[in-house]
């Protein structure tokens, strides 16, 4: 375990060229290139994309809510996850 004070985050854009995309701060590694760990903030009420992911990944929400569905899952069709959802 490595003791991290959600203070020291320093974060800056997911996506460089819009400065109101959510905000990635990375706590090592590197996201781009292999295995990682990062904190982000989202903006109220992002839309977000459909994505993928390269490898597995942990999520636990630490505030607001989201909602995570897989390709062929309806979004009516999954929860509504809550702070503390892992």
């Amino acid at each position: 375990m490595v003791p991290y004070e959600a203070a020291e985050a320093r974060f800056t854009p997911l996506y460089a060229d819009n400065p109101n995309s959510p905000q990635i701060s990375v706590l090592w590694g590197n996201p781009q290139t292999g295995p990682s760990a990062a904190l982000f903030r989202f903006p109220l009420n992002y839309g977000g994309r459909f994505h993928s992911h390269s490898a597995a990944y942990h999520l636990s929400l630490m505030e607001g809510t989201m909602k995570h569905w897989d390709e062929g899952q309806l979004e009516a069709d999954v929860p509504i996850q809550t702070a503390g959802a892992y």
